[in-house]
């Protein structure tokens, strides 16, 4: 599975220079620019980082509407999947796909027997479910790299499964925050009522700080326990908890407005170009079926030129490279790269 977000790679076998490089391959935030004093911030890094993280726990608690006792802070969501397949060697983990690729990758270094099913079979006949004896079960949601959202009572009925068997869920809600009408009060519903979920978030996402690495999980008082128990000590380096410790959040009350604009205007546009979206986007990504005859080998070439990066899903379970993601930024950078799509089809 490759990453988008490779930036450096792209400068020195483009030769343009990193700071003037558009990135639509990695989905951070791009509507929202805090002031931060970075050499502050710098200056930290001289000390061991902080080891009582109550006052970030609150920022996030205050967010999400949960106690503070219901946060566990990470360095990335990454590094928590790595933490949680770990304690699942040797047993069985279904993962509905799409999903984040390093699910199985991590699961594979774990010995974890990994076992994929389309989410959208499991959505439709949830009970196929009872047919596995599983330890975990992990979702999407929203699912990269469509954006795709299930709805609450889709969830809560998996759910329900999995804590019949006794196990654990993860779902990775790394793009929540962007999602339009998302009810805040749900994350409270669900470590309320199931003692073994994980709501995996990332706070890489939405900041537009992706070389900021710093998750975070919602779970049961009783879960976050164990995980304080078992975590690293000193996990998150203080640069990163300096930067977040400035950063007002409820910048993301509107972002999912702004987004959603800023979407429905791309999909628009590129519909026009013969680009056909790919499912129903609710996040700040969306995957596109290219024209006949495109590749997004050929695109991507072309887009380099003119310092843009796409995703291209040829690595993605189920996507061969007939299909682009395309992060959702703001109106002047998706005009640059529409701009870059129309003279593709010109001159390409």
């Amino acid at each position: 599975m490759e990453h988008g977000g490779d930036i450096w790679s792209f400068s020195r076998s483009s030769g343009i220079s990193f700071e003037d490089i558009i990135d639509l391959s990695s989905n951070a935030n791009d509507f929202y620019y805090p002031k931060i004093d970075f050499d502050g911030a710098s200056s930290s890094i001289r000390y061991y980082p902080e080891v009582d993280l109550s006052e970030f726990k609150e920022k996030l608690s205050k967010l999400c509407r949960v106690s503070n006792d219901n946060v566990f802070l990470t360095a990335g969501l990454t590094d928590f999947i790595y933490q949680h397949m770990n304690g699942q060697s040797g047993r069985t983990v279904i993962i509905l796909t799409p999903s984040y690729g390093e699910f199985e990758k991590s699961g594979i270094a774990s010995s974890v027997n990994t076992v994929s099913i389309p989410a959208k079979i499991v959505y439709n006949n949830p009970k196929i479910l009872r047919s596995y004896r599983f330890s975990t079960l992990v979702i999407s949601r929203p699912e990269p790299p469509i954006g795709s959202f299930a709805d609450f009572d889709r969830i809560e009925s998996l759910l329900n499964i999995a804590d019949e068997a006794g196990a654990s869920t993860v779902i990775d809600e790394a793009f929540i925050d962007f999602v339009l009408n998302y009810d805040r009060t749900e994350a409270k519903r669900m470590i309320g009522s199931h003692s073994s979920v994980y709501l995996g978030r990332s706070l890489t996402k939405v900041l537009p700080f992706p070389g900021l690495r710093i998750g975070y999980v919602l779970a049961s008082r009783e879960a976050i326990a164990g995980l304080e128990f078992e975590g690293r000590p000193w996990r998150i380096g203080q640069f990163d908890l300096s930067v977040l410790r400035q950063v007002d959040l409820s910048f993301i009350d509107d972002l999912p407005d702004k987004v959603n604009l800023e979407r429905q205007y791309l999909i628009k546009n590129m519909d026009e170009l013969g680009y056909i979206v790919v499912g129903d986007p609710a996040a700040n990504f969306v995957t596109f079926k290219t024209p006949s005859g495109v590749e997004c080998k050929d695109l991507g070439h072309f887009l380099k030129k003119h310092g843009i990066m796409i995703r291209c899903l040829g690595s993605f379970r189920s996507f061969d490279e007939s299909y682009i993601r395309v992060a959702v930024k703001r109106r002047e950078i998706l005009d640059m790269f529409l701009e870059a799509v129309r003279l593709f089809r010109h001159d390409g």
